[in-house]
């Protein structure tokens, strides 16, 4: 029996490994016995071309060169003597962790909330800001609010505000 091209690979998926690093996953296709696959061609982005010489369903990526704010884009395809068969195709973002700066100024009653921008990608500007304020004494807390920030792009800068009772209260913020 003679097989053509092989079929797509299935159950492509991909996970970050601390942060330098994408693991590419996925099932080989149905191949007839005695008709090995003989490796698979990657393409990432269109630009890097990767061919492996065996039957690995997985390969480890670098994520050095990947733009975390720009998709990724990864076709893989299974190889047999025939040739290069079907592709199947995954998009993902690299991950990033950045540090959040921000800047809280606390004014007649008001606390202002400015995070600077500029080191992040538009995708992962925040969605909220939570403030959560205490009284003096630091155990009760007096207020729990969400801010949703507006960006300024001229300044590259996200802003919120809300009120609190008295400058002298201890405020937790968090980012997300």
């Amino acid at each position: 029996m003679i097989q053509g091209l092989l079929d797509s690979v299935v159950d492509l998926d991909y996970t970050f490994i601390n942060g330098s690093n994408v693991l590419l996953t996925w099932t080989a296709p149905y191949t007839l016995d005695n008709v090995p696959i003989t490796g698979y061609y990657i393409v990432v982005n269109e630009l890097v071309n990767i061919t492996t010489i065996n039957d690995n369903t997985n390969i480890t990526l670098s994520a050095a060169n990947l733009d975390p704010c720009l998709l990724n884009n990864v076709s893989v395809s299974p190889i047999n003597d025939v040739g290069i068969g079907s592709s199947n195709n995954i998009s993902f973002y690299n991950e990033t962790v950045h540090d959040v700066h921000l800047t809280p100024v606390c004014d007649e009653g008001l606390i202002y909330i400015s995070i600077n921008v500029s080191a992040i990608c538009e995708r992962e500007y925040p969605d909220s800001i939570a403030v959560i304020i205490f009284g003096s004494d630091s155990s009760r807390v007096i207020k729990n609010v969400t801010i949703i920030p507006q960006i300024n792009y001229q300044l590259m800068i996200a802003t919120g505000n809300t009120s609190i009772p008295s400058c002298n209260d201890t405020f937790i913020v968090n980012v997300s």
